[in-house]
């Protein structure tokens, strides 16, 4: 039987109680461990520091509006180039989901309100996306 893989994803987002949530649903599922920076600029001091994760999850809220500068940023340097980057969202905005696919997220998830959601959904992220993306 071949072993499970452990994915790395770093989660930049201000809210606290995200990043536990969070990573405790990921560790239930054994696939993946969770890395978390608080804003930008600890994103980009963790992506200076460490090596490349296997997905980015960016928290977006309606009062952070420097995402799309960080998607930029992060697009701009080779070594991100195939590494998915996930907007993790409160709200769904349409022209935003928009403008953030066309400055470089490949997806958009909006947070789940219950943790059986929150699990399902993270079980489909590694399952689907990060197992094809990294194949």
């Amino acid at each position: 039987m071949k072993p499970t893989q452990t994915y790395n994803i770093v989660l930049a987002d201000e809210d606290e109680d995200d990043y536990f949530f969070l990573k405790d649903i990921l560790e239930e599922t054994k696939q993946a461990t969770l890395y978390r920076a608080r804003n930008k600029q600890y994103l980009f001091q963790y992506l200076d520091s460490a090596a490349v994760p296997d997905a980015i999850f960016i928290g977006f809220s309606e009062h952070n509006n420097d995402v799309r500068e960080c998607l930029r940023t992060i697009r701009n340097q080779p070594q991100y180039l195939s590494v998915p980057l996930i907007i993790y969202s409160d709200v769904i905005n349409f022209s935003e989901m928009e403008d953030m696919y066309e400055v470089g997220a490949n997806m958009y998830i909006r947070k789940p309100t219950s943790s059986e959601q929150l699990k399902l959904s993270m079980t489909h992220f590694i399952n689907l996306f990060l197992k094809n993306y990294s194949a």
